[in-house]
């Protein structure tokens, strides 16, 4: 009988201190909260936070000159201009298109079906091109692959 009373004690103190991470009726569950959280934070990209339109200036290398003057520039209207210059040399390069802004890739549809699209990472005032498999770029320039956000109007210069 003693043993008996030890067991049903026992049954009683472990129903009493039960699992505490069982919500009560009518608490979300930790999954529920975390889900809510990450469906939240996938609303939140670059194209519904970050106003893309506007100029972008940088200098992009080159193999056989100093480098690439880069202007960018994002219309209201999901078209682009960009305009390359060879730095010390003559001669420049225009094209145009549409773009485009999924997740954190901004994509350059040239209106020329000879010309691949091209990529950039979008952040905060900065662009970073991407490969033509929309990875970032690796090697020792990679670094020298952004465009900020400069004055409308502005052109890059071969500083």
């Amino acid at each position: 009988m003693k043993r008996l009373s030890l067991i049903a004690a026992a049954l009683l103190l472990a129903a009493a201190c039960g699992r505490r991470d069982v919500p009560r009726r009518g608490e979300p569950t930790v999954a529920a909260t975390a889900a809510a959280a990450h469906a939240a934070a996938d609303r939140h990209n670059a194209a519904n936070a970050l106003d893309c339109e506007g100029t972008y200036t940088g200098m992009f290398p080159a193999a056989d000159a100093p480098g690439i003057a880069v202007t960018l520039t994002l219309g209201p209207d999901g078209r682009y201009t960009e305009l390359q210059r060879f730095c010390e040399r003559p001669g420049e390069f225009a094209c145009g298109g549409r773009y485009t802004v999924a997740g954190n890739v901004l994509t350059l549809q040239p209106d020329s079906s000879e010309d691949d699209p091209s990529y950039y990472r979008v952040g905060e005032n900065r662009l970073w091109r991407l490969d033509s498999q929309q990875q970032p770029i690796t090697g020792p320039f990679a670094d020298q692959y952004v465009l900020t956000r400069s004055e409308a109007g502005a052109e890059a210069a071969c500083d």
